[in-house]
């Protein structure tokens, strides 16, 4: 018996993986996998070769848990020892043997030819070396096999005759174009969107890379995508193209984090409009969406703007005490004590009514008397000769 473990970079990956989930459905929902990129499932794909004539006289799909060491489901795709049986599933565990439902045909039938077309290649030729080189054959000689069926599919038969079509031809025989293949199942599509034989509806691919998926294949993704929407541009693109801008909603600092709501999903290529960047070196925040940027605090001198996070748990942005307006660390309009962190009244404040009693404010502003002699910066009368600016005393 020849057989492979079907890995997720397998090309009957995605094929098994709905068989197997209908498996589970049906005799066992509680350990039905919810993607195709779940590890708790094994599945092996398996051939045996008659004794009598060289040809293919059974095809076999086995499914376990991964913590099982028996298999648990064999689906029976063909086996002539036992009457030409054909597409069954049976649970060794309950002892019962069922008709593959009917949805599941085509995709057996998929599975069926790819046996075939990797038993004649391989016929009176040495097994591959290592199983990393059994599946890049594996890969090679299913896209020449969706090659000839997209050539089959979009020619008419008197053309192939006629002009004796070489069904194997990497570019359209229609336009020349290139041909694009599904990563996953290996579908094939002519590239210009002018051919007929451009899929309808049109495989996604990435938009800075060679990634594409059918429409199918892009449904089964899971939860770990190789493919998403771009939200600003509707492109397809890679995740870690994605990953970049992704919005976090909220700064990862040493301070206690406010709840902020998690969006984003705009490629590279995209004019990120609406997006900020908190000006505070203290926030780890890198570009922050719209959304969760729609507050914040902005200098009045409009050069810098802080996350609302940041305006409300950092010293970073000072405030005047009488008029409350904002000011940033590089405005000449407003002072802060190196020591206490306490500000002086805006220039404005200051200039309109110097002597106005601030009591009532609840936030007395700080009167700055001297100056560090290191580092020049400001300091109040209560914290005397102490910077905790560069630590200099004196």
């Amino acid at each position: 018996m020849y057989s492979w473990i079907i890995s997720d970079d397998h090309p009957m990956h995605m094929h098994i993986y709905r068989i197997m989930k209908a498996t589970y459905h049906i005799f066992d929902p509680s350990n039905e996998p919810s993607s195709a990129y779940e590890t708790n499932n094994t599945a092996t794909l398996g051939y045996t070769i008659s004794q009598e004539e060289p040809r293919v006289s059974g095809i076999f799909i086995h499914f376990r848990l991964y913590q099982e060491t028996d298999m648990r489901f064999t689906v029976v795709l063909r086996d002539i020892t036992e009457d030409d049986m054909l597409f069954q599933i049976e649970d060794k565990v309950q002892g019962v043997c069922i008709p593959a439902p009917q949805e599941l045909l085509l995709g057996m039938l998929e599975v069926e030819e790819f046996i075939f077309a990797m038993w004649m290649k391989n016929s009176g030729h040495c097994a591959p070396s290592s199983h990393k080189m059994e599946r890049a054959i594996a890969c090679l000689i299913w896209k020449h096999v969706q090659v000839m069926k997209y050539h089959l599919r979009v020619l008419p038969q008197e053309t192939i005759v006629k002009k004796g079509v070489d069904l194997g031809l990497a570019k359209c025989f229609i336009c020349n174009s290139d041909l694009l293949h599904c990563d996953s199942c290996k579908i094939v599509s002519c590239k210009s969107q002018e051919c007929r034989g451009y899929s309808k509806p049109p495989l996604a691919q990435c938009a800075g890379h060679r990634k594409a998926l059918c429409v199918p294949c892009l449904e089964d993704q899971g939860p770990n995508r190789w493919l998403e929407k771009c939200r600003a541009c509707e492109s397809w693109c890679s995740m870690e193209d994605l990953s970049v801008t992704l919005c976090t909603g909220c700064p990862v600092t040493s301070m206690p984090l406010a709840p902020g709501s998690k969006s984003g999903g705009f490629c590279m290529n995209c004019k990120l409009f609406g997006w900020r960047t908190c000006n505070n070196p203290q926030c780890s925040t890198g570009k922050i969406c719209p959304e969760c940027a729609s507050n914040g605090v902005a200098c009045l001198c409009q050069k810098v703007w802080v996350c609302d996070h940041c305006a409300e748990h950092d010293h970073f942005i000072m405030r005047c005490p009488r008029c409350d307006r904002p000011f940033c660390p590089s405005c000449c309009y407003i002072d802060r004590c190196a020591g206490c962190e306490r500000e002086s009244l805006c220039n404005d404040c200051a200039a309109e009514a110097p002597d106005a009693d601030d009591e009532a404010l609840g936030r007395m502003p700080v009167i700055l008397i001297s100056s560090c002699t290191r580092c020049d910066a400001k300091l109040c009368e209560s914290c005397g000769t102490t910077c905790w600016s560069c630590r200099h005393v004196g």
